[in-house]
């Protein structure tokens, strides 16, 4: 799991707006309905956050976000494979970028505006560290709170 996310929004709550917990059953039925094999530290994250708000640009999605606030994973995907984003790509965050669950390896990637690889990561702390940390930490001070 992804301490050093956890532990941000821990000391910062003012920064991360989760949606709340996901129950565990309810995140695998969406995920078998899918056919989704995702890496496990996400799917630890939604069930303890739900997903939500950080900083003030950046939204990790949902599986049961709300379609009108462009929070829920399924209509925002959708609009990008419409977009010619491949089916290869199932994002989960948005905001100064776009990052994605790579579904043929399960590793994340950051992608540009036409959905190009710019960058990979093995795991979620990996990506939250060199991505939304790099660019926030300095900001909020969070440099700090590593240990």
């Amino acid at each position: 799991m992804n301490h050093i996310l956890i532990q941000d929004s821990a000391h910062y709550p003012q920064l991360f707006v989760w949606n709340g917990a996901i129950a565990a059953n309810r995140l695998q039925t969406w995920l078998e309905k899918r056919n989704l094999k995702l890496p496990q530290d996400l799917i630890e994250l939604w069930e303890m956050t739900g997903g939500g708000e950080l900083f003030e640009s950046e939204t990790i999605l949902s599986p049961f976000g709300d379609a009108n606030l462009g929070d829920d994973i399924d209509s925002v995907n959708e609009l990008h494979h419409t977009q010619g984003m491949t089916q290869e790509y199932l994002l989960f965050h948005i905001g100064t970028g776009l990052s994605a669950v790579r579904l043929t390896d399960g590793r994340y990637v950051t992608l540009s505006d036409s959905y190009q690889e710019l960058s990979k990561f093995v795991t979620l702390a990996d990506w939250y560290r060199d991505e939304l940390r790099s660019e926030y930490g300095s900001r909020y001070k969070l440099d700090a709170l590593l240990v």
